[in-house]
C-alpha cells in the first residue's frame, strides 16, 4: 500500500466526517464538497476498477478529462 493510501486510509478511520476537498463550480454557482470517508470509498471503488481493466501496482494510467 502506498504512503498516500495509508495515510488515507488512517484518517478516513479516525476522522470520516471531515472535510477533504471543497470546490467551486462557477458555471452552477454550486460547491461541493467530500468528506475524508467518502474520498477513501471513491479511491477504493476506482482502485477495483482499474484491478478488474488488468492495471497493476506501477502501471502507468493516462486521464482524459474535459476542459473546464
Amino acid at each position: 500500500m502506498t504512503d498516500f493510501l495509508h495515510k488515507l486510509s488512517l484518517i478516513s478511520d479516525e476522522q470520516p466526517d471531515k472535510l477533504a476537498i471543497e470546490f467551486l463550480d462557477d458555471r452552477f454557482a454550486t460547491t461541493t464538497r467530500v468528506t475524508y470517508g467518502k474520498l477513501n470509498e471513491i479511491v477504493l471503488r476506482t482502485m477495483a476498477l482499474l484491478q478488474r481493466y488488468g492495471v497493476e501496482y506501477g502501471d502507468r494510467v493516462a486521464l482524459q478529462l474535459p476542459k473546464c
